[in-house]
C-alpha cells in the first residue's frame, strides 16, 4: 500500500482497479499487506458501493469478527476472506450479496450458527458456483434448493457435509463437488441417481466405502465423473454404457475388483480413463467399436492377459499407462502417430514386435518408452535409434544381451538412459554421447560392459545428473574430467576394475554421492581432494524434500540406484536435497585418513572400510555432525576411538571391528546404542559394551606407548617385546633387533621413530 499517496489518482494505486468508463473504484485488493490489530482497517465499504471485488486474504485480524457492513456491497462478485483470522458468525446480513460467484471464508474460525442463515445466503446468490468452508456443518437442506446449479465445496477438510439420502429435489444442479471434504455416511446414497442434470460430480477423496449404486449410471448427462482415492469395492457398474455424454472417468485408488466392464471403452465421447490403483482381473478386451481415448491409466492392478493392438492404434491416443499388471506376450506395433507416453513396465512382456519402415512412422513421435522390469530378451532394436523424439528410454531390469547399439548417437533429445541389469557387454561405444547434450541420467548398471569410459563423449553432457556404471567389467582410472559436469550429483563407478590414486585438480562442485567401492584404487589420500566436494560440506535442512522422490532433470523422471547403508545394500529410490554419502570401500587406499575429511560436515554416510588405511581415527569426524552411518572396519586402524565422535549425535550404525584400536571406548550419546559386533576384533580395547572392563593405565588416556601395544604391517606383529628385550643394553639395540627382523618389509611407522629419536638426539 506504499503507493497509495493522497493528492493523486487512486486508480493508479497497487490492488485498486477502476472501470475504465465509469472512473469507478471496482476491485480492491489488500492481500498479503502484513495488517493486525483486533479489527479490520476502515477500507471505505461506504464509499465504494459499486465494488465488485473485493480481497483482505493473508492479513491478521486476531479472532475479530467479520463486519456486516460488507454486506451493503451488493454489487459484490467475489470476496475473498480467507486467512485473516478471523472467528465467530458469519453475518446473517450476507443473504443481501445476491450477486456473489465466488466466496472464500477458509482458514478461519467461522461458520453460519443457524441452517437458515447458511440457505438464505445461498438461496438468494443465485449465481455462486465458488464456496470455501473451512468448518462448521454443511446443512442438507442446501442440496434441495430448486435454483442451485452449482455446489463447490472441494478441499475444505473440516466441513462436515452430508449428502442426502432421500428427497433430492435439486433437479436444475449441474456441478457438485465436495471433494477433500469430511463427508458424513460412509456409503455414497442410491438417491445420487436423482440428479439428472448434473454435468460434474467430483466426490474423490471423502471416504466412502461399498459398491457404487448402479443408480449413478442414470446421470445421462454427465461429463466428468471422478471417484478417485476412496474405498469403493465390488465391480463398477455395467450399465456405465448409458454414460454416453462422459468425457473423463477416474475410478483410480478404490478396492475395485472384477474385470473392467468392455462398454467403458466403447463410450463415444470418454478421452480420459483412470482405473489404476484397483484390483482389477482378466484381461483387457480384445475388441471395441469406438473410442476417443487419447489417456489410459490402468497401472497397479492383476490385468493379464496380451496388450490388444487396438490400444496402441487409437488415432487420438497420448499416454497408455499399464505398469505393474501381468500381462505378457509382445509388445503390439505403434500404430497411433499420437502416442508420446507408454508405461509397460513391470509386467511378463517377452518382446517387442517386429516394426517394419513402413510402421516406424507410428512411433515417430513417442517420447517416453518405459519397458523395464519385463522378460525382454535378445539384442536392443536397432530401429530405438531412429525415433528421433524419445526423451525416456527405460529398459532397465530385463535379460537383453549384445552390445550396446552406436547408433543411439542420433537420439539428441534424449534425457534419460536407463539400461540396468540386462546382460550387455563389450565396451561402452566412445562416440555414443557426443550428440546427447541434454542427457541428465545414464545407468548402465549391473551389465558386463567393459573397456574404458568414453571420455570425450560424455564430456559434452554438461547437464547430467546421475552417471551409474556399478557393477560392470569398466577397465579405467579415476575420471577426474567427470568434474567439469557442472551439474553431477550421483557418481557411481563400484564394482568394477577401476584402479590408480584418486585425485582431481578440479572441484566436483554438485556432487552428493561418490561410490567407488569393490574396485582396484590405490594410494594414500590426499587432504586436498576433500576440499572438492562442496556439496558435501554445505549444512543443509534436514526437512528439506525428506522422504519425497526425486527426479530427474526436466523430464520428472523418477529414479532408483543401489547403495551400501548401515551395512546392507537397500534400493534407493527416495533421494532428498540433503542425501550425501562417499562410499570408498573394498580398495587398496593406504595412509592416514586425512582430517580434512571432517570438513564434509553435511554427509550422511561414510564408508572406508577394508582397505590399508593406519594410524589413528581423525577427531574431526566428530564434526561431520549429521553423519548417521560411520563405517572403518577392516583397516589397521590404532591408539584410542577419539572421544569427539560422542558428539555424532545422529549416528545409527558404527563398524570399527577389525582395527588395531586399543583403550577405554568412548560413552555417552548415541554410543550407548551400539553392540559389541561395532568393536570385534580390537583385542586392545575394554569397556561398554565389551566383556573386558578397562583398569589402570588404560583409564587415564595417557600413555601413547601403551595405546599402542601391537601394530600390523604386511599382515605380521610386531611387538613394543622386541624393543624391550635389548633395553638393558640401550634402546638402540633393542630397536635394531626389532628392525633386523622385519628388515624384509621395513614398516614406515618405524622408519618414522628412528627418525625421530635420532633427530631429538
Amino acid at each position: 500500500m506504499a503507493s497509495w499517496n493522497e493528492g493523486t489518482d487512486c486508480c493508479s494505486w497497487e490492488g485498486v482497479t477502476c472501470d475504465s468508463s465509469t472512473g469507478r473504484v471496482v476491485d480492491l485488493d489488500i492481500s498479503c499487506q502484513q495488517m493486525d490489530g483486533s479489527s479490520p482497517p476502515d477500507v471505505g465499504y461506504y464509499y465504494f458501493p459499486h465494488l465488485r471485488g473485493l480481497n483482505l486474504a493473508y492479513n491478521h485480524f486476531n479472532g475479530s469478527t467479520i463486519s456486516s457492513a460488507i454486506a451493503k456491497l451488493t454489487d459484490l462478485t467475489r470476496l475473498n476472506l480467507s486467512h485473516t483470522g478471523f472467528s465467530g458468525e458469519i453475518p446473517s446480513e450476507f443473504s443481501h450479496l445476491k450477486k456473489l460467484v465466488s466466496l472464500d471464508l477458509s482458514f478461519n474460525q467461522v461458520a453460519f450458527v443457524r441452517d437458515e442463515d447458511y440457505s438464505n445466503v445461498l438461496s438468494n446468490a443465485t449465481n455462486l458456483s465458488e464456496l470455501w468452508l473451512q468448518e462448521g456443518k454443511f446443512p442438507e437442506s442446501v442440496f434441495r434448493l430448486p435454483c442451485m446449479e452449482s455446489i463447490r465445496l472441494k478441499r475444505n477438510k473440516d466441513l462436515l457435509v452430508q449428502l442426502p439420502r432421500s428427497n433430492w429435489s435439486a433437479a436444475s444442479l449441474k456441478v457438485l463437488e465436495v471433494s477433500s471434504t469430511n463427508c458424513f455416511g460412509k456409503m455414497l446414497p442410491d438417491s445420487i441417481g436423482n440428479l439428472k442434470s448434473l454435468r460434474v460430480l467430483s466426490l474423490d477423496e471423502v471416504g466412502f466405502i461399498g459398491n457404487v449404486p448402479s443408480s449413478i449410471c442414470n446421470l445421462t448427462s454427465l461429463t466428468s465423473l471422478d471417484l478417485s482415492h476412496n474405498s469403493f469395492s465390488g465391480e463398477f457398474p455395467h450399465t456405465v454404457s448409458n454414460l454416453v455424454q462422459l468425457e473423463t472417468l477416474h475410478i483410480q485408488y478404490n478396492n475395485f475388483t472384477g474385470h473392467i466392464p468392455s462398454s467403458i471403452f466403447n463410450l463415444p465421447n470418454l478421452q480420459w480413463l483412470g482405473c489404476s490403483d484397483n484390483q482389477l482381473v482378466g484381461p483387457i478386451p480384445s475388441e471395441i467399436v469406438h473410442s476417443s481415448l487419447h489417456s489410459v491409466y490402468l497401472n497397479n492392478n492383476f490385468l493379464n492377459g496380451t496388450i490388444p493392438s487396438w490400444l496402441l492404434a487409437l488415432p487420438s491416443m497420448e499416454i497408455l499407462g499399464l505398469s505393474y499388471n501381468q500381462l505378457t506376450g509382445e509388445i503390439p506395433e505403434i500404430q497411433s502417430s499420437s502416442l508420446r507416453y507408454i508405461y509397460l513396465d513391470h509386467n511378463r512382456l517377452s518382446g517387442l514386435a517386429p516394426t517394419s519402415s513402413t510402421t516406424l512412422k507410428g512411433w515417430n513421435n513417442l517420447q517416453w518408452m518405459d519397458l523395464n522390469s519385463n522378460e525382454l530378451s535378445g539384442t536392443m532394436p536397432s530401429y530405438i535409434c531412429y525415433l528421433a523424439s524419445l526423451l525416456v528410454i527405460d529398459l532397465s531390469n530385463n535379460n537383453l544381451s549384445g552390445s550396446i547399439p552406436e547408433c543411439l548417437f542420433n537420439l539428441a533429445e534424449l534425457s534419460v538412459l536407463n539400461l540396468r541389469n540386462n546382460n550387455f557387454h563389450g565396451p561402452i561405444p566412445s562416440s555414443m554421447f557426443g550428440n546427447m547434450s541434454k542427457l541428465t541420467h545414464v545407468d548402465l548398471n549391473g551389465n558386463k560392459l567393459g573397456g574404458s569410459l568414453p571420455a570425450q563423449s560424455l564430456a559434452t553432457c554438461k547437464m547430467l545428473e546421475v552417471l551409474d556404471v556399478g557393477n560392470n567389467n569398466v577397465d579405467d582410472v579415476f575420471p577426474q574430467w567427470l568434474s567439469n559436469l557442472p551439474s553431477l550429483k550421483v557418481l557411481i563407478l563400484g564394482s568394477n576394475s577401476f584402479h590408480g590414486a584418486v585425485t582431481t585438480s578440479n572441484s566436483f562442485s554438485m556432487l552428493q554421492i561418490l561410490d567407488l567401492s569393490n574396485n582396484y584404487f590405490n594410494g594414500s589420500l590426499p587432504a586436498g581432494l576433500f576440499h572438492k566436494f562442496p556439496a558435501m560440506k554445505m549444512l543443509k535442512d534436514k526437512s528439506e524434500e525428506v522422504g519425497t522422490e526425486y527426479y530427474i532433470g526436466l523430464v520428472n523422471y523418477k529414479f532408483s540406484f543401489v547403495l551400501t547403508v548401515k551395512g546392507k545394500e537397500c534400493v534407493v529410490n527416495k533421494f532428498p536435497s540433503v542425501f550425501t554419502t562417499l562410499d570408498m570401500s573394498n580398495n587398496y587406499f593406504r595412509g592416514e585418513i586425512p582430517d580434512a575429511i571432517g570438513e564434509l560436515g553435511s554427509l550422511l554416510f561414510l564408508n572406508l572400510s577394508h582397505n590399508n588405511f593406519v594410524g589413528p581415527i581423525p577427531s574431526s569426524l566428530g564434526n561431520m555432525r549429521e553423519l548417521e552411518s560411520l563405517d572403518l572396519s577392516s583397516n589397521r586402524l590404532s591408539r584410542k576411538i577419539p572421544s569427539q565422535l560422542t558428539s555424532l549425535t545422529y549416528l545409527s550404525f558404527l563398524n570399527l571391528s577389525r582395527n588395531s584400536l586399543v583403550g577405554p571406548i568412548p560413552q555417552g550419546n548415541q554410543f550407548g546404542t551400539f553392540d559389541a559386533a561395532s568393536y570385534a576384533g580390537n583385542e586392545g580395547l575394554c569397556g561398554v559394551p565389551l566383556s573386558k572392563k578397562c583398569g589402570g593405565d588404560d583409564e587415564d588416556g595417557d600413555h601413547d606407548q601403551d595405546s599402542e601395544p601391537e601394530l600390523e604391517s604386511g599382515g605380521e606383529l610386531f611387538s613394543w617385546g622386541f624393543a624391550g628385550a635389548g633395553y638393558g643394553c640401550g634402546l638402540v639395540i633393542g630397536i635394531s633387533t626389532a628392525y633386523i627382523m622385519f628388515s624384509t618389509r621395513k614398516p614406515e611407522w618405524l622408519v618414522e621413530i628412528v627418525e625421530n629419536w635420532t633427530w631429538r638426539g
